[in-house]
């Protein structure tokens, strides 16, 4: 916005200037001369003060284009984020106790997606997780983490015959598809 407005005061001043350049020849009035040296001294002056601060104004757009592309929607909100490395803590008080409350539903759609012969169906996890929360991410993340140290007692039935590692890699693609770079530390 900020460049928009300098640009604009320019445009205005130059084009004031050059009528008044064309016309002043031509009148008899010194108006129209006073004019044309105030707009050139203050063309002047804007000049050496845009000079000056050239270099602060270029940061402070960076800045605004970095933002605007972390704050964007689509495809830009996505490569803005994945070029940021951020690691999500799941081991802080909200999240253990979002991991509790959540995690029987979890575990149940979990379940649901698992077939007989261990295929995890993760497009439909994919769907269901959708509008999860970073919150509701990280209760995933402790679900799976606990799902995978989990070693039934000798003789016990096993619930499905899901290979831990592709638990790990299903949920590391959804992860990667979803957040980008950002890492999500599960709790201990």
């Amino acid at each position: 916005m900020l460049t928009f407005v300098i640009a604009l005061v320019g445009a205005v001043l130059g084009a004031a200037s050059l009528i008044l350049h064309v016309i002043s020849p031509y009148t008899r009035t010194t108006v129209d001369d006073r004019w044309r040296d105030e707009i050139d001294m203050l063309r002047k002056e804007l000049s050496e003060v845009l000079s000056k601060f050239a270099p602060k104004i270029m940061v402070l757009l960076f800045v605004g284009a970095a933002s605007a592309s972390l704050s964007g929607c689509g495809p830009v909100k996505t490569e803005g984020k994945a070029a940021l490395h951020t690691v999500v803590d799941c081991g802080i008080e909200q999240a253990v106790k979002a991991t509790r409350e959540w995690s029987p539903a979890l575990e149940q759609l979990l379940q649901r997606a698992t077939g007989a012969d261990g295929h995890v169906d993760w497009p439909s996890i994919d769907d269901a997780t959708k509008n999860l929360s970073e919150l509701g991410w990280c209760a995933l993340e402790n679900t799976v983490s606990r799902l995978i140290r989990y070693v039934p007692t000798p003789g016990a039935p096993q619930s499905s015959p899901t290979e831990p590692a592709q638990l790990e890699q299903g949920l590391a693609e959804l992860r990667a598809k979803r957040y980008g770079a950002t890492e999500f530390k599960p709790a201990p």
